[in-house]
């Protein structure tokens, strides 16, 4: 959602390649929708709307042989590639001026957390053995999953990289997997648990707690509104099958 929650954006899978993504416009009136495709992937839209640099984008992957990140702007125009390499590039997360998008890349079994200019260039890794960051609302900051002397955290690094400022302990059933966010007001964070809800946890440390009033199952994909008043998020159940192959030629 945009900072005066007239607009956000929703997405969906009609092909196994393809995502649709509608950007929606608020009013007393009507809701209006303008709909473009990109790959295969998550999507944000830009924090700062038409005020940031390159105006309102969405970013996404592709499930290309190198799984690309690419921006537009909202109406599906201007697309392009912003990220090369090897490895697959995912999770985008945007600075709230637009000018700066930070992911995650996968590569040989291994995740990293890198930054690059919207424009394509200036690529740099921020932080080995790290996964899914997330820029805080005023930009001084990321968070992201993070392997502390072979424990798994949540860490809190500037902006610029360096050593973290802060070192989370979390939950066993703690799940990072698109799934870290800042509250609004900057002062928690949450993600996902595996089986049952969401965790909130203050940056000033302390034990987490789960968010109340949540369904008690595993929850999908989610996000708040900017004055955390609201909270979207998807639901499903996951099955899963053993299945028995014999005289195997």
């Amino acid at each position: 959602m945009t900072a005066t929650n007239r607009r956000c954006s929703l997405s969906r899978f009609d092909h196994p390649l393809t995502r649709a993504v509608l950007t929606c416009r608020f009013s007393r009136a009507k809701i209006s929708f303008a709909c473009f495709r990109v790959f295969r992937g998550q999507t944000l839209l830009s924090a700062r709307g038409q005020n940031s640099s390159y105006g309102t984008n969405a970013f996404g992957i592709g499930r290309s042989p190198f799984a690309p990140n690419w921006r537009m702007r909202a109406d599906g125009s201007d697309l392009r590639q912003i990220t090369s390499g090897e490895g697959i590039h995912s999770n985008p997360s945007g600075t709230p001026d637009g000018n700066w998008i930070f992911y995650m890349n996968e590569r040989g079994g291994q995740s990293s957390v890198w930054r690059v200019a919207a424009d394509g260039t200036r690529a740099v890794q921020m932080v080995d053995e790290s996964s899914f960051p997330r820029v805080s609302p005023d930009g001084k900051y990321f968070a992201c999953g993070y392997a502390s002397d072979g424990k798994k955290t949540l860490a809190i690094f500037p902006i610029d990289g360096g050593e973290p400022v802060k070192l989370l302990d979390v939950p066993k059933t703690h799940n990072f997997t698109n799934a870290i966010r800042w509250k609004p007001d900057g002062k928690s964070i949450t993600y996902r648990d595996w089986a049952n809800g969401i965790w909130e946890q203050s940056v000033e440390g302390g034990e987490p707690h789960r968010v109340a009033g949540l369904p008690e199952e595993k929850l999908m994909t989610y996000g708040w509104s900017r004055d955390a008043k609201y909270l979207a998020f998807t639901r499903g159940k996951q099955s899963l099958d053993a299945v028995l192959i014999t005289d195997f030629r």
